[in-house]
């Protein structure tokens, strides 16, 4: 089991590239730079996490529901049955593995795109604490 990974310690990007790497199954390389110096040489090295998008964007998943409802086709095709209610003040997504013999994750959020990428995430066996 992973480390648990506290929401609300994430920036909006973080929750992205977390959802983009573990639910979505994309990758990354670390890139090394060289930052030249002012007498020549090399003042610093520095490193940039670059991702194997085909130089694409990684989606807001966790921003927009467009970008959330991509998870959710690509977790039907996975053999996982996603449910999604709404009540006034929240969304409730639970997600079931068909693959375990139906073993649910499920996440509450205000946001229904939030809501839908933490149960993901869950599903993949992220453990992630809301607060």
């Amino acid at each position: 089991m992973s480390d648990a990974i506290h929401w609300e310690a994430l920036t909006l990007g973080q929750r992205d590239e977390l959802v983009h790497e573990k639910v979505m199954g994309h990758r990354y390389s670390m890139v090394e730079h060289e930052a030249p110096s002012r007498a020549g040489g090399i003042a610093f090295t520095y490193s940039v996490k670059t991702w194997q998008t085909g130089g694409q964007e990684i989606p807001h998943y966790t921003r927009s529901l467009d970008a959330a409802w991509f998870l959710i086709e690509y977790l039907r095709k996975q053999r996982f049955d996603v449910h999604l209610a709404v009540d006034p003040l929240e969304y409730d997504v639970m997600i079931l593995d068909r693959r375990l013999g139906g073993r649910s994750f499920e996440a509450i959020t205000e946001s229904a795109s939030e809501a839908i990428c933490i149960a993901a995430l869950r599903a993949v066996g992220i453990t992630v604490i809301t607060d």
